[in-house]
């Protein structure tokens, strides 16, 4: 009789033991570009980032997770191959793949599961490479943006999902409203071009545009009229305020130089050194077009158009870009919970990089800087088998989500990959971070100890060296901080010289870049 027992709980166990470690039969990847980790609010009861917070609540949250690069592309590269941007010599926006490696999604696919992605910059289309394995790869963007919302991600992403839902699959949604321009996508503004009483372009100035428009001249004198309508949500608010409106690369280009003259309104001026960008205080531009030839001609006009705000108001915008796009992963829980299949899935949400808003040297934006504030994102995990209402303080990276998913999935890590699985690992001892020229200033170089951070900055004349106590600054801005030993500062020293001195050394060529591959990083701000 006790033998029986004993083989009816021992039988209870396995049972019950293999239900805990059954694999996941879905796998979201959800990565939100330029999303700060403090960006975040993880109470259950908030009102701005409440589905995230829910995310955190019913599964584990790293808190000390970092991006080994601020620039989009190479990070979500690194990701994809758990190897830093230097040895996969992806230095930049706008350089392509080369890999010799397989991807996460490659082995992913190979292992039988179904792969799909939809991506919201152009900086991560398929030119770029990381297309690699996937069954479909979702860009449609619209013409002249270069963007897409939350809401545009996730009209693409459910049907994908429903259409994969009987099968094991693999989908990345990538979500990038955080991202400059910092204007949610439902502000009610307007951008538009009147050739005289015809209004001949019509955008919302959420976005930046890419205009490129053909513009018919009838003989004698035209009138182009640029026209910005702010939105309401702005107008309604004090805390907001808009500055002006830059046109940059402004090309008037008329068939028939000779006999076709351009006159620019008084209320442009020169933006910095650049010759064709242009920046003007007042909503409204008139430009008058003389045809001189006597018959109708034809004239292409092209620019970069982006609302200003002033830099109290970015920040303002920024959360509420985020709280935008937290509401649109709502909504996509909701979905899973609706099509069944929430509860035998697993999410994993993490940020490409952060951003800055003035609190380092007065800088705005990400890619330059190796600071906490745009280097450290929120990282969490979700679903089947992983446990709830952790919070999680070992140091990890972007380098550990491939490897994560691979264990989650049951696939063997392939041994070039650099990061260790989060799910079997205790977190990194040392990290580095790094950025690159010539999108960023200079190369720049840092490697984390937890708690204690250098940063070099060789290209620099004074200043190259920073000593930071992550623990004890928010946003990792205060250099040379007392808190850190003479010996550590020795030993970071140390190792940092050493990292720079070989990354630099084995620096590949950035080559140069397509005629559209530059159209799309002017429309994203990085030109």
């Amino acid at each position: 009789m006790k033998f029986i027992k004993l083989i009816i709980v021992l039988t209870l166990i396995l049972l019950l033991t293999g239900c805990k470690n059954s694999k996941a039969s879905h796998i979201f990847l959800i990565t939100i570009d330029t999303m700060r980790a403090d960006a975040v609010n993880y109470s259950t009861r908030n009102t701005d980032t409440p589905n995230i917070a829910s995310l955190s609540s019913g599964g584990t949250t790293f808190k000390n997770c970092y991006s080994v690069i601020p620039i989009t592309l190479p990070s979500h590269t690194s990701m994809f191959y758990s190897q830093y941007p230097h040895d996969l010599r992806l230095y930049n926006n706008g350089q392509v793949n080369n890999s010799r490696h397989p991807s996460l999604t490659q082995l992913m696919k190979k292992n039988g599961f179904r792969t799909a992605a939809v991506i919201s910059l152009g900086v991560l289309k398929t030119d770029f490479g990381l297309d690699r394995g996937f069954d479909k790869y979702i860009e449609n963007f619209s013409p002249s943006v270069w963007t897409k919302s939350a809401e545009e991600v996730n009209r693409d992403l459910f049907p994908l999902i429903k259409d994969m839902k009987s099968e094991r699959s693999f989908i990345w949604a990538h979500y990038s409203d955080p991202h400059e321009p910092y204007f949610p996508p439902y502000f009610d503004g307007k951008f538009e071009i009147w050739s005289e009483s015809t209004n001949i372009f019509s955008i919302s100035n959420s976005l930046y545009p890419l205009v490129k428009k053909s513009i018919e001249l009838k003989p004698g004198e035209t009138k182009i009229k640029f026209i910005s309508k702010t939105a309401s949500q702005i107008d309604s608010n004090p805390g907001l305020t808009i500055t002006g409106v830059t046109y940059s690369d402004l090309i008037f280009e008329p068939e028939d130089t000779e006999n076709i003259k351009v006159i620019y309104p008084g209320n442009l001026r020169l933006k910095g050194n650049k010759s064709k960008d242009y920046f003007s205080e007042d909503l409204e531009s008139v430009f008058t077009i003389i045809n001189n030839s006597g018959k109708l001609a034809r004239m292409n006009l092209s620019f970069l158009y982006s609302l200003n705000e002033d830099n109290s108001s970015k920040k303002k915008l920024y959360l509420e870009s985020v709280k935008y796009l937290d509401h649109q992963i709502g909504e996509l829980i909701n979905f899973l919970k609706k099509e069944k299949i929430l509860n035998r899935s697993i999410i994993m949400v993490v940020g490409d990089h952060g951003e800055g808003f003035g609190e380092y040297l007065d800088n705005y934006g990400h890619i330059h800087y190796l600071n906490k504030i745009y280097s450290h994102v929120p990282f969490i995990l979700y679903g089947k088998g992983i446990k709830k209402g952790e919070i999680r303080s070992d140091l990890t990276s972007n380098l550990n989500i491939a490897p994560t998913i691979l264990e989650m999935a049951g696939i063997k890590k392939p041994e070039f990959m650099q990061g260790s699985s989060v799910i079997s690992s205790k977190g990194d001892r040392k990290l580095i971070l790094e950025t690159f020229s010539p999108e960023a200033y200079f190369d720049a170089f840092s490697v984390i100890e937890y708690p204690n951070q250098i940063i070099f900055y060789p290209g620099r004349s004074e200043n190259r060296t920073e000593y930071i106590d992550l623990e004890n600054d928010p946003s990792g801005t205060i250099t040379n901080n007392k808190n850190i030993s003479a010996n550590s500062r020795s030993k970071l020293l140390k190792s940092i010289l050493s990292i720079s001195r070989s990354i630099t050394a084995t620096k590949g060529k950035i080559g140069k870049r397509k005629r559209i591959h530059q159209d799309i990083l002017k429309s994203l701000g990085y030109l």
